[in-house]
């Protein structure tokens, strides 16, 4: 059901991410979403998102949603306290 896996990795996976990301570079732009990401991260890291953004089809999904989570689990870790 390649609607409902790209929704979910949306929705899951690519929007938690992009929050955190926030969180690390651009706490007072916490909640722009995607607005602007080149702007407030890191141009490897804005690079790196960008790809993650755009999936051309559900071939892509399962490799792109591993990065995705690591990504979004390593940020969180720098994160924390």
């Amino acid at each position: 059901r390649p609607i409902d896996a790209m929704h979910w990795y949306s929705r899951m996976i690519t929007q938690p991410m992009i929050e955190l990301l926030r969180c690390k570079y651009a706490p007072e732009r916490h909640d722009f979403g995607p607005r602007y990401l080149n702007f407030d991260l890191p141009p490897e890291v804005a690079a790196e998102v960008q790809d993650l953004l755009y999936v051309s089809g559900p071939d892509q999904l399962k490799a792109k949603k591993e990065r995705a989570l690591a990504l979004l689990q390593e940020t969180l870790k720098d994160l924390r306290p």
